[in-house]
């Protein structure tokens, strides 16, 4: 028999009670708020997401929560419960949240446990493994707890997300181009729309092979606030994964300058409310009589000055004196 190495915190769920888990914040920050899914690894138990928090509630005793009908019945249909432990006594079955978890099977009961220092679990070895060595990018089977026909965000990429099939099954999704996925509508919408931790790498962005960008700083081409770091590869080589950086909020990356420096000198023409909270921010277009009403860092929607008014963005109003901002288009 295999032994786990790196393995600390073996624990039995015997919770009969509400409490507030700090673990399944992450997972409740890439479901629509009120979502309720069945606690990994526990078929007696659920967990309800409330404004990023995750609170586990136990099932009254004998009862298993029903992930379709969001509540504790008798008995369940999908297989998750039935067979997670069943013929597998002495096995050590992955965590379908994270790819850092295991659940080991004792006389049908799971018992939930995380690898030490950063390790994955990797089932088919039945040990704790380094990530390097990881086949798990991701949840392992986050639909195998979530509603059917659920999505969630891929953290890694903005544009892109999982949906659930009726049967449970995870399929990883990408919006059309333009587009990101919103975590509030489970739609996707306009990336401008969308607040955004992890732009996909621009195709080139470090120039080609034939002509590399590098030792310098480039803008990310999808926002304003973030750019990336092109490393010298080699003579011929462009950096296909160059590092992503973000200015702070209230700053956007200026590419001559090689420096975040104040968004009214800006010439993005991407989300300008991206990292400004509910300013009113000027819009790139109608000579400088437009401008962006932004909420929570998105743009709400876009207003345009009464004739003869140009917009200041210092004052947030619009004012007779002729103001000129090099975004504008004339």
């Amino acid at each position: 028999m295999k032994v786990l190495v790196n393995v600390f915190t073996i624990i039995l769920f015997t919770t009969l009670i509400t409490v507030t888990f700090a673990k399944y914040d992450e997972l409740c920050a890439r479901v629509v708020d009120g979502m309720k899914f069945r606690e990994p690894g526990n078929c007696q138990a659920f967990v309800t997401c409330k404004n990023g928090t995750g609170t586990v509630t136990a099932c009254p005793e004998g009862e298993l929560y029903d992930k379709d009908k969001k509540k504790c019945a008798k008995s369940v249909s999908d297989s998750y419960c039935k067979e997670k432990c069943k013929n597998k006594n002495g096995r050590w079955l992955s965590d379908p949240a994270n790819c850092f978890g295991y659940i080991y099977c004792q006389s049908g009961v799971g018992i939930k446990g995380t690898c030490s220092d950063g390790y994955h679990f990797d089932e088919s070895a039945q040990m704790c493994v380094f990530p390097s060595d990881s086949e798990c990018k991701d949840i392992s089977d986050f639909c195998g707890i979530l509603p059917s026909s659920s999505s969630f965000s891929d953290p890694s990429n903005c544009n892109k997300y999982y949906k659930c099939s009726k049967s449970s099954v995870q399929k990883l999704t990408t919006c059309s181009s333009g587009l990101y996925y919103d975590i509030a509508s489970e739609k996707c919408k306009s990336m401008y729309e969308v607040p955004c931790k992890k732009h996909p790498i621009p195709s080139n962005v470090c120039g080609k092979d034939s002509k590399p960008i590098y030792d310098k700083f480039v803008e990310d081409k999808v926002s304003c606030r973030g750019y990336y770091y092109c490393a010298y590869k080699g003579e011929r080589l462009s950096d296909k994964k160059p590092s992503w950086y973000q200015c702070a909020e209230g700053l956007f990356f200026n590419e001559k300058l090689q420096a975040c420096a104040d968004p009214t000198e800006s010439t993005c023409k991407h989300n300008r409310c991206e990292g400004r909270g509910d300013l009113k921010v000027i819009s790139e277009i109608w000579g400088c009589r437009d401008y962006l009403a932004c909420e929570n860092g998105s743009v709400k929607e876009t207003r345009k000055c009464p004739k003869d008014m140009f917009f200041d963005e210092k004052l947030q109003a619009c004012t007779l004196n002729e103001t000129f901002y090099p975004v504008c288009d004339f």
